[in-house]
């Protein structure tokens, strides 16, 4: 069993948020308050991971183009 974060999930919040920071000088967040950084809480923006593990790896890992069977070793 592993996580797995998408970097293009990450890719694509990061552009979204920068657009929305350029155009409205704010950008939208859904975490107000779960890092408190001891000054304030940090507004953050949170990707969901996906758990990965031999029954479904290839749908995740291989199936979303991510990977290959042969990047894996398979």
């Amino acid at each position: 069993m592993s996580v797995f974060k998408d970097t293009q999930t990450l890719v694509d919040a990061t552009v979204k948020m920068t657009d929305e920071i350029l155009t409205t000088g704010t950008a939208v967040v859904n975490n107000r308050d779960r890092y408190d950084n001891g000054v304030i809480n940090v507004p953050s923006y949170l990707c969901s991971p996906k758990i990965v593990d031999a029954k479904n790896y290839k749908e995740i890992l291989v199936d979303s183009g991510y990977y290959t069977l042969d990047d894996l070793g398979i």
